[in-house]
């Protein structure tokens, strides 16, 4: 008994001075014991250098196996960039990868990675931390997450002001690519642009509060609250709940939503709003032998129903001579009426039958504005076009519920300017979509 005593006296004086418990020293023995054979076995020199140049070999293999996954992934990597962030504002963006070999193999890998940026034409890309701004690395790093999203491990991203420095049509951009990611992960963003106020969940008035010590308190904005927030936004008076701006921003971004990532989600009541001036893009799945891959211009959109004319097809069996303009292209403008004409011109509504659709944007169906084309006088750009696309009433609206169209604002771009192979497609990037990432569904939740 008292040697029995003596060994547990032991085992306990062993315990309390490794600080473990008891019945835990047997393990822990066996483990230095395992320990010390490993460090007898660091004395034979040639043992332990054949264990490190095995090593290293395995090492290098796998450094070179990654190095060149990584330059295969380099150019297509920077070319999706450098197309995603040109929507942002930044038209003459572009991005490359440089690489640069270690004189020392380390963990990092063969090469020291650079990705190079530059925001303006004929200048050399340099270092992205080097030359980029605030505002524009913001950008940068939306894009880099909407890219990222689907394998992104964070469980919630926080953008503080990522729409400095842009405004309108790229704040709205901005707006649908945060819509994009937060299908993937929850976001927090802080923003002064109703254009991105407008496309959230979850609108989240900060106000500041004049106490004494100051302080601040966080509402969650809901029906006609949100209306006015949007209205003080965009400079609009906060009594006018009607307010056409903020009622177009909240509209179009929820149909953008439910359209683009199939989201239910509860509407306000908002008043009815017509899409004159604006234009129609055909969905990729639009099974329409005329109106597939178009663009169509809303010259009316209103209670009684809807027109517009094509602007992208061409009619490529009309032949017009002139003797004092060149030939000029005519465009298929609907499959109503093919022999009636229409021109589409900026300027004022001075012709005989002549109707103003959008500032600075008419449209003509009297010879007396031919006569003036024919011989150049007061026309500024133009587009001719023969018929023209007709809704009766709320057919257009049924349509764009059913995903039968898209919207996007009208520009001189889109009337008159871009060549009409790329019009399709310019009207996508309006609206923020790289068409090849859109479904044969869309439309159908």
């Amino acid at each position: 008994m008292d040697e029995l005593n003596t060994q547990l006296e032991v085992f306990h004086r062993l315990a309390r001075k490794y600080r473990i418990q008891p019945d835990e020293l047997k393990q822990q023995y066996e483990t230095w014991q395992n320990e010390l054979e490993q460090l007898h076995q660091l004395e034979d020199p040639e043992t332990l250098a054949e264990q490190v140049e095995q090593s290293h070999l395995l090492f290098v293999e796998k450094a070179q196996h990654l190095d060149q996954i990584r330059r295969d992934a380099a150019e297509p990597l920077a070319k999706q960039l450098t197309e995603q962030v040109k929507q942002l504002a930044l038209p003459e963006a572009h991005f490359e990868f440089k690489f640069e070999p270690l004189e020392q193999v380390s963990a990092e890998g063969l090469s020291f990675i650079q990705l190079l940026f530059t925001a303006n034409k004929g200048i050399p890309p340099q270092p992205l931390a080097r030359v980029a701004s605030g505002g524009e690395l913001s950008r940068i790093a939306l894009v880099m997450q909407v890219m990222n999203a689907e394998k992104t491990e964070a469980e919630v991203l926080v953008f503080d002001e990522i729409d400095v420095g842009i405004s309108g049509g790229t704040a709205e951009i901005v707006g649908r690519l945060l819509a994009g990611l937060g299908q993937h992960v929850q976001i927090l963003c802080i923003t002064h642009q109703a254009q991105v106020a407008a496309q959230s969940d979850q609108h989240l008035l900060v106000k500041k509060l004049q106490t004494d010590p100051a302080s601040s308190t966080i509402v969650a904005l809901e029906e006609e609250q949100l209306i006015l927030e949007l209205a003080r936004m965009t400079g609009e008076a906060l009594s006018s709940i009607h307010s056409p701006y903020c009622h177009r921003f909240y509209r179009d971004a929820h149909f953008y939503l439910d359209t683009i990532f199939g989201l239910k989600r509860s509407c306000i009541s908002v008043p009815k709003q017509y899409l004159s001036h604006r234009c129609l893009i055909a969905p990729p799945d639009l099974a329409d032998d005329f109106f597939a891959n178009t663009v169509i211009y809303l010259a009316r959109h209103d209670e009684d129903g809807a027109q517009g004319i094509q602007v992208k097809e061409l009619l490529n069996d009309l032949e017009i001579e002139a003797d004092n303009v060149h030939p000029h292209e005519v465009l298929q403008g609907g499959p109503l009426r093919p022999e009636a004409g229409f021109v589409i011109h900026t300027g004022q509504p001075t012709w005989h039958s002549s109707i103003a659709v959008g500032e600075n944007l008419c449209i003509t169906t009297s010879k007396d504005i031919l006569d003036a084309i024919a011989h150049n006088e007061g026309v500024g750009r133009y587009q001719i076009a023969l018929g023209y696309a007709s809704w009766t009433k709320n057919q257009l609206e049924d349509e764009i519920t059913r995903g039968d169209w898209l919207i996007c604002d009208s520009d001189m771009d889109l009337v008159f300017n871009l060549p009409y192979t790329d019009r399709w497609d310019a009207a996508y990037r309006k609206i923020g979509i790289d068409r090849t990432w859109l479904s044969s569904e869309i439309g159908h939740a």
